[in-house]
């Protein structure tokens, strides 16, 4: 057993190093292992960070922490070079349809722009160079000229010329990550360590405890969002490894990093003082309530509950699990809705109800958007379910019924959501909840001998209600569905009438249907959730049902008043319109102006506005040009009631081969070519690499 007290050392004989290090060891060993019982160990201060201008590049301030050993470590500031985002290429195929749209697996990132595209020909961004974008038929690798680029959706020129074309787009993307930046306890001559977290659409926080594991202290985040704006970064300090509690030189209190100020600071009494001080709290042990003592809804001073719970949340969950017999591209990669009969899960919306974890990762909730059943009906008479958009007022919705994630996932995978139900708790009447919800749940083993010949009649220890939806049935993990879905996976076995009972509502079997595969050593796990409900509750329903007839009473009278009321204004105002009617069939008896059925409409009839917009010639005519020169003269004279199109001919070398880069096409203003002094063409630089044909199309407009 080591000794846990300083020796005494005799310098009459001399001066030894071993007793005075081991004391000068012990004495260290108190210190850190106070200052591990006293505060525990993490950051104590500093450590912030803020990207350098528009670099990678990310400073860390300074800053002082206790390692796990209980040694206090001050680091000086530092940088990390994090490097511009991972540019990768990818290509896709599609058949053109008469909208001329293309809808990418990933919006389109431009590595010379550092940002995804939004594109409108012009009128909006720059088309991104051929090298790092294009669109091209696939038989004659002809380019495809694009109209728009928004993110992931594309529109191409010419829709209807372009329709049932096999084309391929060949574009890069890069996703955003969250990066975790820690100090190492045992390489720190490697801070500061940078990770990179998973690249997604949707990145997640990675998990803490493989850092921890690794002996890291965890400083912060860095959250790399890519957007049409660019590249941005966000940091998070949240669950960083801080020390609990730090006082610094000057008496200043750090609770978890923050600090406390001088005003916060009050004593918790745990006798109810009779002279308290604003925020002072109060313990009573007899109710467990903390109480502070502050103003509150206006009113003087008095003891304010703080841990008073009028309400409590109830948690449930649902796994979105790929099935394993659909490709990557049948599963769903992006919109998660709930079955029908998850009658648990639907939410109030915008209540931040839903927590979403991918991959066992926790997403921002800027990541996703809540779905909503509408009280707007589609022809079907089927209730339309949309992204939650401000342009819904609450009242225009019915319930939250899943959500979507803002970019799809980069393959299947798992994904969970946890909605969060607020309900009350107290025992008011006016209160009307399930006052418990009892969940019995068991696993059973399919086996030849508990079910021979592989029955698939499944006999269950507990009965429930039939017809309830209290029956959840899953196999290997995979929820069966029952009722509502299109095919029903398993069905409940309806219970059998007796004299005693002739209206049987419990069941204790249930069958999994044919469609589903059943082998012997399968695992089946079922769920039978049964609802209590309290008096207190089923009077509520009374006092709230009577409370409403009142109100509609009410309601039915206010329509009568404000009923009585437009007729009295509508009665003078409908006799107004009439009588205006009646001036209005006078006023227009005389028809000497009008023109008659069997006269011609002449020109000089028109209106000068509707001359003008009349075809009047069409001039065709080509000139030669060549790479030598850019600019050459016009045949036609450039005014504002004409239309003009410029179009390249193919060139065709001496092997009668058409270079694809210059096959004929319509030129772009203010791209491609300009005009100069209204009797000149001037071409881009470059457009023009062999002697070619230039051919203009001039439509004239006017009387």
């Amino acid at each position: 057993m080591a000794n846990n007290f300083l020796q005494k050392i005799d310098f009459t004989k001399g001066v030894k190093a071993k007793p005075i290090n081991e004391n000068f060891d012990l004495i260290q060993n108190w210190i850190d292992t106070e200052r591990l019982h006293s505060s525990g160990w993490g950051i104590v201060s500093g450590f912030e960070f803020k990207r350098r201008g528009d670099e990678f590049i990310i400073d860390i301030s300074s800053g002082e922490l206790v390692n796990r050993a209980g040694h206090k470590i001050i680091l000086d500031s530092s940088f990390v070079n994090v490097g511009a985002p991972q540019a990768i290429q990818h290509f896709e195929k599609f058949v053109l349809n008469k909208n001329g749209e293309i809808n990418l697996r990933f919006p389109v990132y431009v590595p010379s722009q550092l940002k995804q595209i939004n594109y409108i020909a012009g009128v909006q961004g720059e088309l991104p160079d051929i090298k790092e974008f294009r669109v091209y038929d696939l038989e004659t690798q002809e380019i495809i000229p694009v109209a728009s680029i928004n993110k992931q959706i594309i529109h191409i020129i010419d829709p209807e010329v372009n329709n049932g074309k096999a084309v391929g787009v060949l574009y890069y993307y890069a996703s955003s990550h969250i990066d975790t930046i820690t100090y190492n306890e045992k390489t720190p001559e490697l801070y500061p360590k940078y990770t990179y977290g998973i690249f997604s659409s949707s990145p997640s926080l990675p998990d803490t405890k493989t850092f921890e594991n690794q002996g890291d202290i965890i400083l912060g985040w860095a959250y790399w969002t890519i957007n049409e704006e660019g590249i941005s970064v966000k940091f998070y300090y949240d669950n960083r490894n801080v020390r609990p509690i730090y006082v610094d030189k000057d008496g200043n209190i750090y609770l978890y990093g923050k600090l406390y100020s001088k005003t916060q600071r009050r004593f918790i009494y745990f006798v109810q003082p009779e002279i308290p001080e604003p925020n002072d709290l109060w313990y009573d042990s007899d109710s467990n309530i903390l109480y502070i003592w502050r103003q509150f809804n206006g009113e003087d001073f008095q003891w304010v509950p703080v841990n008073e719970h009028s309400t409590m949340d109830l948690h449930e969950t649902k796994l979105f699990v790929p099935d394993e017999n659909l490709t990557d591209e049948q599963n769903e990669k992006q919109i998660f809705i709930f079955d029908e009969s998850d009658t648990n899960l639907f939410f109030i919306p915008r209540s931040n109800s839903l927590d979403v974890y991918i991959d066992q990762g926790y997403i921002m909730k800027d990541q996703y958007v809540e779905m909503v059943m509408l009280k707007e009906q589609d022809s079907n008479g089927r209730h339309l379910i949309v992204p939650d958009s401000v342009k819904y007022k609450m009242s225009d919705i019915i319930k939250g019924v899943g959500f979507k994630l803002n970019y799809a996932l980069n393959e299947p995978t798992v994904v969970q959501v946890n909605v969060r139900h607020t309900i009350k708790k107290g025992k008011e009447s006016g209160v009307f909840q399930r006052a418990a919800i009892f969940v019995e749940e068991k696993r059973i083993i399919y086996n030849e001998d508990s079910f021979p010949n592989n029955t698939r009649t499944i006999k269950l220890p507990t009965s429930y209600e039939y017809g309830k939806q209290q029956l959840e049935v899953y196999l290997n993990g995979i929820k069966l569905h029952n009722g509502s879905s299109d095919e029903i996976d398993f069905s409940e076995v309806l219970p059998v009438p007796t004299v005693d009972n002739p209206n049987p509502t419990l069941t204790n079997k249930f069958i999994i249907n044919n469609n589903i595969k059943l082998k012997y050593g399968d695992r089946i796990i079922y769920r039978i959730s049964h609802y209590v409900w309290s008096y207190e509750q089923l009077e509520s329903i009374i006092t709230n049902a009577q409370e409403g007839i009142k109100e509609t009473k009410n309601l039915i009278t206010a329509v009568d008043k404000k009923y009585k009321t437009i007729t009295d204004v509508m009665e003078p105002a409908i006799q107004k319109i009439q009588n205006s009617v009646s001036d209005l069939k006078e006023s227009t008896l005389n028809t000497d102006n009008f023109i008659k059925r069997s006269e011609k409409i002449t020109k000089s009839m028109l209106a000068d506005e509707v001359k003008n917009g009349l075809f009047k010639t069409m001039q065709e005519y080509e000139i030669t040009v060549s790479p030598a020169n850019t600019i050459y003269p016009l045949q036609h004279v450039l005014n504002q009631n004409q239309i003009s199109f410029v179009l390249l001919d193919p060139y065709v070398d001496s092997n009668s081969k058409i270079d694809n880069a210059n096959i004929k096409t319509i030129l772009n203003y203010g791209t491609d070519y300009v005009y100069v002094d209204n009797n000149k063409i001037k071409l881009s630089a470059g457009l023009i690499r062999n002697t070619r044909k230039l051919r203009f199309m001039v439509i004239s407009f006017g009387a």
